[in-house]
């Protein structure tokens, strides 16, 4: 019960931060008329939303351009020498927790463009640490600066955010969440930063992980997990076994974090860092040892959970401020899980024809989701059958998941199958059954 309301509770949360369902007027998708009288400027280029910052008649420091130059050849020769140290892992199959860390990366898989992101976020942090250990407030630092002196240093060669999209009328949603928000191009799309409900607190105010009220370390996490939590021993009456993972299902199509892994592009192999080898070293590792008495992992031999954290964000127009954390997925209730959240997922989905989603067959079962033929990985089968692939990862990872994506698989053919065919029909049937 604790993890159906830790459920329930995160999705909350998801759907009260979501900005990009602001839609301010006319029709969804379609920009406004625009009053000739005022002159149309983007708000999040205007005023860059900070919170616990007002950014209202905010005055720009008056950085010297050389400065952020040298900040920013600084903060790039550290994440790059940070990269070249950090040697390809190798996880010992013996050890007990092998098997589930695998799992773990499967179902939060680093991509080529997560990685390009990231690295601009983490030369944005470090140039923002430096620049307020030299006297910089965090709000000169956050919405003080001036962009375009920025885009002028490395930062701006690795920037993705470049500048904010001019929509054009569309009667459909896009798949990666771009203009969806005619107003705000970005807001809800892939690879933006999470939205906060408060302020970002870290213990040096830009990325190191918080600290107590008097700079000692927090309490262990496992120790806090096992004195709040408790395995449920009443049975519920008011809801069926389906809820937990209708709420998994929807909350997956509003967000999705990855773990920071090591990564080469060239193959796109990705690997889980073995944050509890003493010998391994690198600034994302936060290893949570455990205790030789804990109820669970003491009767595995385990005494340390390898734990990363999640990749950062870059901001638009890469400006500096505190970590943020990405989000691989558009932040809208548009069925990301079953199209993907980008052009490259959904072709690989897409029928050749008729408007259709792809679907394979096993024996006399039909329509069942397609084979995932690029992935080297089989799902527990005797007779070593692939994977399904669908529009994230996790498709696989409980058998009341495959079905819900296989439910609504089978919807899209059906009312696709109603309209006749075409790209138009395709269309109408992601948008008919509500996305």
């Amino acid at each position: 019960m604790a993890k159906l309301w830790l459920a329930f509770g995160s999705l909350f949360l998801i759907f009260y931060s979501i900005n990009a369902s602001h839609i301010s007027c006319g029709k969804s998708f379609i920009p406004c008329d625009a009053d000739p009288t005022v002159p149309f400027t983007p708000a999040i280029a205007a005023h860059p939303r900070v919170y616990g910052i007002s950014s209202a008649q905010f005055q720009r420091q008056q950085v010297p351009e050389p400065l952020i130059r040298v900040t920013a050849n600084e903060a790039m020769r550290e994440i790059h020498q940070i990269t070249n140290n950090t040697k390809e892992p190798q996880i010992d199959p013996r050890m007990p927790l092998a098997a589930a860390i695998k799992q773990y990366c499967f179902l939060h898989p680093m991509s080529a463009k997560a990685k390009a992101f990231s690295e601009a976020a983490y030369v944005s942090s470090l140039m923002a640490l430096r620049l307020k250990n030299l006297g910089l407030r965090e709000s000169e630092i956050t919405v003080g600066l001036d962009p375009k002196i920025l885009m002028k240093s490395v930062l701006g060669d690795i920037c993705p955010r470049q500048a904010v999209e001019t929509c054009t009328d569309s009667e459909y949603r896009t798949i990666s969440g771009s203009c969806n928000n005619v107003k705000n191009s970005l807001w809800g799309t892939a690879y933006e930063p999470f939205q906060r409900l408060t302020s970002a607190y870290y213990s040096d105010g830009i990325q190191s992980i918080r600290d107590s009220k008097t700079r000692q370390t927090l309490p262990n996490t496992r120790e806090l997990s096992l004195n709040l939590f408790e395995n449920p021993s009443l049975e519920q009456s008011v809801v069926n076994e389906m809820v937990p993972f209708w709420l998994y299902f929807i909350a997956s199509d509003l967000g999705e974090i990855i773990p920071n892994q090591y990564f080469t592009p060239y193959n796109n192999i990705f690997k889980p860092f073995p944050c509890c080898d003493a010998s391994f070293v690198h600034p994302d590792c936060l290893p949570i040892h455990l205790s030789s008495n804990d109820l669970f992992y003491s009767r595995s031999n385990v005494t340390c959970l390898p734990y990363t954290r999640s990749l950062p964000a870059p901001r638009n127009l890469c400006r500096l401020g505190h970590r943020e954390q990405i989000n691989t997925v558009t932040s809208f209730l548009d069925a990301s899980t079953i199209y993907g959240s980008s052009k490259e997922q959904l072709e690989k989905l897409r029928a050749p024809e008729g408007g259709l989603l792809i679907t394979s067959s096993y024996g006399s079962l039909q329509d069942l989701l397609p084979q995932d033929i690029q992935s080297n990985d089989y799902c527990q089968s005797p007779t070593r059958k692939r994977c399904f692939f669908s529009g994230t990862s996790d498709t696989n990872l409980l058998p009341e998941i495959s079905a819900l994506h296989m439910l609504f698989v089978r919807q899209h053919n059906h009312l696709a199958k109603a309209f006749k065919v075409g790209f138009q029909v395709f269309k109408n049937a992601q948008r008919d059954w509500g996305i």
